[in-house]
């Protein structure tokens, strides 16, 4: 139904029937693990759990980026074409909420007034590089422009006329942030933004906790799923008050927090030091005082807290697509945790790091698929194992 499904490459199975893509993904969850993790097929389905699938799998996003790009001389905003350069204009997005499409839409026709062009790399020229949208469950609006330079006055003047528009339309902009990445510079997020309109950060909610989100701080893009994922990965830990527990690539702390309602300590360990304050922000406000949270790459800080002693009962995982560092992996055997729970949203790198596990002396206890991105080839795992005795 997507007028731009062909040229965009972001949804990969829309094509497809709603049944069609949960059996596709449950597949790609046996594939992985027995072609990559050299599982027997038969174990695998007798751990396996059907997919948590979605009753409405349409305009679940609550994050959209968007890139620029001039179309006849007049600025569009869309999504880059999987395996190219090229920028697809997507005035609509049947992932992302209508508020997006609307207001996005605004905000690139008052950037072409402004003057502002995409920014190249090839001449190292141009303003803009991307903007993100994000929404909470309270329907706040969050608004993230990356620009080579910060031109103020015209920001601010934007800033207004948007607040204005999402009045009219019914919308609240609660946060208006721009990051600076001047020319040349590869990681574009790296530098703190600045606040221009609203405060710094929306507020999510997730059963009785509620969290801090600046605008470099990651959370899944579903707000409907990630609650039965968490839920899932609660019930795949077994806590009781009597677990000490790492959380590795914990972000702005969910799972953390969620686990310490049930744990007697928790120990969070997050790369992204804004990400690492709004954690420690989110234990403060929620009133949670056995939760650590420690900023550095988790090869490092694991190492760290082994030589320190510290060997928990169970290791929370929930790294980036690119899975585990080994040393990671390979500290995690050294603590000898009695129970890990990994969180995956790719089967190849999780059923490589499952492998290590098990060959470390791990047994696969529970495998959970649940589908955070319907329409997409992408399925989350949420994946228990034990120590074998």
């Amino acid at each position: 139904p997507c007028a731009v499904y062909e040229a965009c490459g972001g949804c990969q199975l829309q094509h497809a029937s709603y049944d069609a893509q949960v059996a596709m993904k449950e597949q790609a969850v046996i594939d992985s693990l027995t072609r990559i993790g050299k599982w027997e097929e038969q174990d695998v389905r007798s751990l396996l759990s059907p997919l948590r699938n979605m009753e409405e799998p349409w305009r679940y996003r609550n994050k959209v980026t968007l890139s620029f790009a001039l179309d006849d001389g007049r600025l569009v905003a869309g999504y880059v074409k999987e395996g190219s350069h090229d920028v697809v204009e997507a005035p609509e997005c049947l992932l992302r909420p209508v508020s997006f499409d609307q207001v996005s839409a605004f905000l690139t026709e008052q950037l072409d007034d402004f003057g502002f062009v995409p920014y190249e790399e090839d001449t190292r020229r141009g303003d803009l590089r991307q903007l993100v949208l994000r929404e909470n469950q309270e329907g706040e609006l969050m608004v993230i422009l990356v620009m080579t330079t910060l031109s103020e006055n015209k920001l601010l003047t934007l800033c207004r006329r948007a607040d204005a528009f999402c009045r009219q339309e019914g919308y609240r902009l609660g946060s208006f942030v721009v990051h600076v990445a001047p020319p040349g510079t590869k990681a574009i997020w790296a530098r703190e933004g600045k606040v221009l309109w609203g405060k710094a950060f929306l507020n999510e909610t997730i059963g009785d906790l509620t969290f801090r989100l600046s605008s470099r701080s990651f959370m899944q893009v579903n707000e409907r799923q990630m609650r039965v994922l968490y839920d899932e990965a609660r019930k795949a830990a077994q806590l009781t008050e009597q677990d000490t527990v790492w959380d590795l690539y914990c972000g702005i702390g969910t799972i953390t927090l969620l686990a310490a309602h049930h744990a007697k300590h928790v120990t969070g360990i997050e790369v992204v030091e804004e990400a690492v304050a709004d954690a420690k922000q989110n234990a403060r406000r929620n009133g949670l005082t056995n939760v650590t949270f420690l900023a550095g790459d988790a090869e490092k800080l694991v190492t760290d807290r082994l030589e320190n002693g510290d060997h928990p009962d169970v290791v929370l995982l929930d790294p980036p697509r690119a899975g585990c560092d080994r040393t990671v992996l390979e500290g995690i055997l050294r603590a000898a945790p009695q129970r890990i729970v990994y969180v995956s949203c790719n089967p190849a790198t999780l059923a490589r790091d499952l492998r290590i596990l098990a060959d470390g002396g791990y047994a696969l206890r529970s495998i959970v698929p649940v589908d955070m991105f319907p329409q997409t080839s992408h399925v989350e795992c949420c994946v228990s194992l034990v120590r074998s005795s």
